[in-house]
């Protein structure tokens, strides 16, 4: 491979956005996975502290959240604010990626800098069917 041909897997734009993280946002699971097998970092952060797995936990792509997580997203990565996953699929309404998450020991009663959970974060956007079954899930773990 010639020095013109040689691409960094983990650059980012001016936003702190990687190929990953794009590709997590849109749910693109050819690319993502294109891009972890050439070694891209999976937990890499835009400034605001937000992963790829945020990006695809937020737009409810869950076989992107899952693929993620197979090759080593830490599920309860906080950004700035201390946010997670969790919270992205919890206040976009993505009851099978809040499921997904779960699962895969992600913290139910986490709490922001502001004090809020993934559970208040449901509730005060609407997401009423996320806001059950994240408390059935606190009251089973």
């Amino acid at each position: 491979m010639s020095q013109c041909e040689m691409v960094d897997v983990n650059f980012a734009d001016e936003f702190g956005r990687t190929e990953l993280f794009i590709s997590a946002f849109f749910g693109q699971m050819d690319k993502v996975k294109t891009l972890i097998l050439e070694g891209a970092t999976i937990d890499q952060a835009r400034s605001d502290g937000a992963t790829p797995l945020f990006a695809a936990a937020g737009n409810g792509h869950v076989n992107a959240v899952k693929m993620l997580l197979d090759h080593g997203a830490q599920v309860n990565h906080r950004n700035a604010i201390g946010r997670t996953a969790l919270f992205n699929a919890s206040m976009y309404g993505h009851v099978e990626t809040v499921r997904v998450l779960i699962n895969r020991s992600a913290v139910i009663n986490i709490r922001d800098c502001y004090g809020q959970t993934p559970y208040s974060c449901a509730i005060a956007r609407g997401e009423h069917d996320v806001a059950r079954f994240l408390l059935a899930s606190a009251s089973h773990g």
